[in-house]
């Protein structure tokens, strides 16, 4: 399992993942989607996963998985000695 996220031209975000890619596989996918920037992310079915985040105001916001990932939505919420990256939106 391998697993990308990149940005397009417009600002969209695109992810990709799926079994038995090669990085120029994956590269190309995340292309083909529009991608303009792009990075790989993990390439390990236990540790792939892409989840989105709706604020509440002041409190915690709800975590979503994108899709069936093995570890939990709110698994960032926890101490980790994985990397992680995240993505903020101003919408200020």
């Amino acid at each position: 399992m391998r697993s990308g996220v990149g940005v397009t031209a417009s600002g969209d975000i695109v992810y990709a993942m799926g079994p038995a890619l090669s990085v120029q596989s994956l590269a190309t996918i995340l292309q083909r989607a529009g991608a303009v920037r792009a990075m790989e992310l993990d390439i390990n079915p236990v540790w792939v996963s892409f989840m989105t985040y709706t604020a509440h105001g002041d409190a915690a916001p709800t975590p979503v998985k994108l899709t069936g990932f093995s570890r939990p939505a709110d698994r960032y919420f926890h101490p980790s000695t994985r990397d992680f990256v995240a993505v903020y939106a101003n919408r200020g």
